[in-house]
């Protein structure tokens, strides 16, 4: 509810508040999301990514990564009720 609050106070002050979903660029943040299906690519042999590859989605066959983006933005979107930019 934190961020309906915020949201909320911001519109009591004409004030909107656009979030932003920043990928690939940052989809380090995404990582906790492994466990809920999103994929990320992995080197062939097992190592280790270098920092610079650690976090690349995979768009997997089974589509599971596509689908756990399209719910992180649904529910952004429906978190920050307002135009799309």
């Amino acid at each position: 509810r934190d961020v309906g609050d915020i949201v909320e106070y911001a519109h009591d002050r004409g004030i909107m508040v656009l979030p932003e979903v920043d990928l690939p660029g940052h989809a380090s943040c995404l990582l906790p999301l492994e466990g809920r299906g999103l994929e990320f690519c992995k080197p062939p042999d097992g190592s280790q990514p270098r920092p610079e590859e650690a976090a690349k989605v995979f768009d997997d066959p089974n589509v599971r990564s596509r689908t756990v983006l399209q719910r992180l933005i649904a529910d952004t979107a429906h978190a920050f009720a307002g135009p799309v930019v």
